[in-house]
């Protein structure tokens, strides 16, 4: 039974609406689910904006990992340029131009062994950026091919793409594929300075320059931003689990959302901050994933807690 619910809400209410410390470390700041929609998850963040000349791209069900979740697919032709599908997101007012990191969830469906272009900083303006590349790796173009795992077209891969500031004016850049690490390399290419707003693109190649025409057509079913560099540990991990438990409010694992979860939240919620050294590792109750356990975490996992069962 649950005999502490009416205590145990008291309790929290009772505790007040904390300070919003900043947390340290990397603090997710744009997620998108694409969910029937190109909003953020996250709070503050802007929506993507759909590049969609041919008015082919939407959304669609898949199967992602074994899993059926809504997708967006991005429609377009490799040439004319202007044919070309995509997203954009302007990150200017989320992340430093020199420290963040991307996180995807996608498959491309065409131009297997060939140029495709995964994120592009430049504006769409120079042929420098993040691809596959023609041996199907993942590639800084024109100073990090990648080796080892390879990306081939209809099948779903997380990857991760992060930039450090490093040391003096020229950023560290490191990828990862399925959690395996891919590239490591300094170089200014990525930094979010080389677009106005910070303008990122996805899946769009560039209309000027050369190489022009490495685009794919691709179904994306996660996207999200990160305020650092993500560590080699912390991409593994998110390879595990990225779209997260089933049931996130079931904080013992034991199928229920009940009393004993509520504890182990509270304890969280009392601590606030996912950097402080008492919370729990990978901050399990941070259910939004903003860096603190605090009343919007509250409200999910109250939420649950009136469910019981874990779906």
């Amino acid at each position: 039974m649950q005999t502490m619910k009416c205590a145990a809400v008291m309790c929290v209410l009772a505790a007040g609406t904390m300070g919003a410390a900043s947390a340290s470390g990397q603090n997710l700041v744009a997620s998108y689910y694409f969910e029937d929609s190109l909003a953020s998850s996250t709070s503050g963040a802007p929506d993507l904006t759909p590049i969609d000349p041919l008015g082919l791209n939407g959304f669609a069900t898949e199967s992602v990992f074994g899993i059926a979740r809504r997708v967006y697919r991005v429609d377009g032709n490799a040439s004319p340029t202007s044919q070309q599908a995509g997203l954009t997101l302007v990150t200017e007012a989320l992340v430093a131009p020199r420290s963040y990191s991307a996180e995807l969830v996608f498959k491309f469906l065409q131009r297997q062994s060939a140029w495709r272009l995964i994120l592009d900083t430049h504006n769409r303006l120079s042929d420098s950026a993040f691809y596959a590349d023609p041996a199907n790796h993942l590639q800084v173009y024109p100073v990090a091919p990648g080796t080892g795992s390879t990306i081939l077209n209809n099948e779903y891969h997380h990857v991760v793409l992060t930039v450090d500031p490093g040391v003096g004016l020229v950023s560290s850049v490191r990828a990862y594929l399925d959690g395996v690490p891919q590239l490591s390399v300094t170089t200014d290419i990525m930094d979010l300075s080389n677009a106005p707003q910070g303008l990122l693109h996805i899946f769009a190649d560039n209309v000027q320059a050369g190489g022009q025409g490495e685009f794919s057509d691709a179904d994306i079913a996660l996207f999200r931003l990160y305020d650092a560099a993500l560590s080699p540990e912390q991409a593994f991990a998110l390879a595990q689990d990225f779209f997260g438990p089933s049931c996130p409010c079931d904080l013992n694992g034991d199928g229920l959302v009940d009393d004993t979860d509520f504890v182990i939240f509270l304890a969280a919620y009392n601590i606030l901050d996912c950097a402080d050294p008492a919370m729990e590792p990978d901050c399990p109750a941070d259910f939004n994933r903003d860096g603190l356990v605090e009343d919007s975490d509250f409200v999910v996992f109250v939420a649950a807690y009136n469910e019981l069962l874990c779906p």
